[in-house]
């Protein structure tokens, strides 16, 4: 008796159980009916502005074109000094390390071969410019030669103020 006590017992709470269980799942609302009780904000519209970007980049085209075109305007400065009056400069240095050459039309051409704009600055129109010429020019024997030269060029203020030639 005492047996069929307890399992009365136990199936009478499991069935409470069961029955419990079941009304707890009916009660807990769907997905679909949480998403319906959602409340959300109304879309809005953000205006895409970009000009303080666009004005940034432009700025920053400017100062580096800017400094490129001064690097060149440079280069070319240093260049035609070298070159003014036939080259006579470079002529005088070849000269004046015993290079057998008689005229500065013995120079047939030069070639720069590598240059580079040091220490610049386009605002004050400054700059250090070294190249490495490579002179092609007929001996005093006929014969024809090549010499490498090393001209590095000070300029200041948009002028060349000093030239300086060396052997390479």
């Amino acid at each position: 008796m005492a047996n069929t006590a307890l399992i009365t017992l136990v199936s009478l709470v499991l069935l409470l159980t069961v029955v419990n269980t079941g009304f707890v799942l009916n009660s807990v609302p769907s997905a679909k009916e949480i998403a319906q009780n959602v409340q959300l904000p109304a879309t809005q519209t953000v205006q895409y502005n970009d000009t303080a970007l666009k004005n940034a980049v432009a700025d920053v085209k400017n100062i580096v074109n800017k400094d490129n075109a001064w690097k060149t305007v440079a280069q070319n400065l240093a260049s035609s000094e070298w070159a003014d009056r036939n080259n006579k400069d470079v002529f005088n240095f070849m000269v004046d390390q015993n290079i057998s050459i008689e005229e500065k039309s013995d120079i047939s051409s030069i070639v720069i071969k590598d240059q580079d704009v040091t220490s610049f600055d386009a605002d004050e129109k400054d700059a250090d410019v070294t190249q490495e010429l490579k002179v092609y020019y007929e001996d005093s024997d006929g014969d024809k030669k090549k010499l490498y030269i090393n001209v590095d060029t000070v300029i200041e203020d948009g002028e060349v103020d000093s030239q300086e030639f060396d052997l390479a």
